[in-house]
């Protein structure tokens, strides 16, 4: 009786025993599968991380590589920019430039036409002072040339004549300044006449009694210097020497 009580305790010892072995190896297992699949979810979201990673990395280096590829197109596009605006510009100069021409030409086409206006109504000196203002260097019309330079041949040479005389009168009725300017045209208009010297000698006198010293000195000097045979010599020294001991 003892014994088979013996028995029947080992007997329940056992089983509570392996019940419990077998419990702790189902929570032993159930334990690894977790564990095996928190590692493999972990290994998932790592691996899920280096692919966004690396295409995180491919679609920055294609980024960087398209930034790249419009930079360029960018630069290209100033350049052509640039270039159409400097044609541009070129074409703004070129317009203007022909419209600058035209009008010059026009302006001298009228100024010679004024001009020869006034030769037909005899107005010899009006005709010459108007075509003193024309610059002929400026003039590439051939027929315009030469109908300028037929008023200059017909008109210079004796309005300087008329405008010697015309000083000459004013030097004589005291109208020193109006005698300058008489004189200063005539000489400008043509200075190889006999009357040069008499141009030069009555601007330095009216000079003098104006006041104009340096004037009237430049006067007498280019008579002194240019005019060596002239009747008027002895007297531009004298007056020189006058104005340079004042």
């Amino acid at each position: 009786m003892y014994k088979n009580k013996n028995s029947k305790t080992l007997w329940v010892y056992a089983v509570v025993l392996f019940a419990c072995a077998a419990i702790v190896l189902l929570w032993t297992g159930y334990s690894q599968i977790k564990i095996n699949n928190y590692l493999q979810e972990y290994e998932d979201k790592l691996h899920d991380k280096e692919n966004e990673s690396s295409m995180f990395q491919y679609n920055l280096s294609s980024a960087l590589a398209e930034n790249e590829k419009l930079k360029k197109q960018i630069n290209e596009l100033k350049e052509k920019l640039e270039a159409v605006e400097k044609e541009n510009e070129l074409l703004k100069k070129e317009i203007s430039d022909s419209e600058n021409k035209k009008e010059k030409e026009k302006n001298l086409y009228e100024n010679i036409m004024e001009a020869y206006i006034e030769y037909a109504k005899g107005n010899i000196k009006e005709c010459a002072l108007k075509l003193l203002e024309i610059d002929s260097k400026s003039i590439t019309d051939n027929n315009l040339l030469e109908k300028y330079n037929d008023l200059v041949e017909k008109t210079y040479k004796k309005a300087s004549e008329l405008f010697y005389f015309e000083g000459y009168e004013n030097y004589k009725n005291k109208k020193y300044s109006e005698a300058v300017k008489s004189l200063n045209l005539s000489l400008k208009l043509y200075d190889e006449d006999y009357y040069a010297d008499d141009c030069y000698y009555f601007i330095a006198y009216s000079e003098y009694n104006i006041g104009n010293y340096d004037k009237a000195k430049e006067a007498l000097n280019t008579i002194i210097n240019n005019y060596p045979d002239s009747s008027y010599y002895k007297d531009a020294k004298d007056l020189l020497r006058i104005i340079e001991n004042k």
